[in-house]
């Protein structure tokens, strides 16, 4: 396991040769690419201790994990903050995908676990995901890469398929919280402002005229052309 820093250091963060190799050590230490069906992206897990904002609050066993929508139920404040003071190690990530190589991706925080010591993650840590997909997979390619032949060659695989627009991940996400093809416009809006959208409505009316979803009912809708 490669140790790594709180932080990205400044002396990394503003060149872009020292970022570029930093990256990609960092995606092979903790990144997976990710190829079963229809997904196709790559991602940078990160743990980041919590245990300030969540103790005395949450219990449970050692090694238990609670997802992000029951947090979301039963400690919405507490999430609130979490969301809003991400790990800053993998936000210097997230930020420098996009100011040095111009690769969009998106942080989701995932979990948060509660451990037996607070060693490296405290006795509650946050897992959050780095995800990069559709086009930006392709940027990844050229620009950082894998350094392992088993991850590069599944990497490169991808190319294979045709390259989504970046546009219809929203659709992905919808796929990924509907039930029999049908999720409702209140999970929908919940996932899409975690990933940092102002108006995810907006996609619902934007899919429906298109006709890849349709209205069965109020706040329920099926996905009619899955293969956009």
């Amino acid at each position: 396991m490669i140790p790594f820093p709180e932080y990205i250091p400044n002396f990394i963060l503003d060149n872009k040769e020292f970022c570029r190799e930093y990256l990609k050590i960092a995606f092979e230490a903790e990144g997976s690419p990710i190829l079963s069906g229809s997904k196709r992206y790559i991602s940078l897990k990160r743990n980041f201790n919590v245990t300030h904002i969540f103790e005395n609050k949450v219990t449970g066993k050692f090694g238990e994990r609670i997802y992000i929508r029951k947090l979301s139920e039963k400690f919405p404040k507490e999430l609130e903050e979490v969301i809003k003071n991400p790990d800053p190690l993998i936000l210097g990530e997230h930020l420098i995908l996009k100011k040095h190589f111009e690769i969009n991706n998106k942080l989701v925080p995932e979990c948060i676990r509660i451990n037996e010591t607070e060693a490296r993650r405290g006795f509650i840590s946050l897992r959050t995901d780095l995800f990069i997909y559709a086009d930006n997979v392709k940027k990844f390619i050229k620009e950082i890469d894998f350094i392992s032949k088993e991850k590069r060659q599944k990497t490169h695989s991808m190319l294979k398929f045709r390259s989504r627009r970046e546009q219809y991940s929203s659709l992905e996400l919808m796929k990924g919280i509907s039930k029999d093809g049908i999720f409702t416009t209140r999970d929908f809006v919940l996932e899409m402002k975690k990933l940092g959208y102002k108006s995810p409505r907006s996609y619902i009316c934007k899919y429906w005229k298109k006709g890849i979803i349709k209205k069965m009912s109020r706040g329920n809708y099926q996905i009619i052309c899955p293969q956009v």
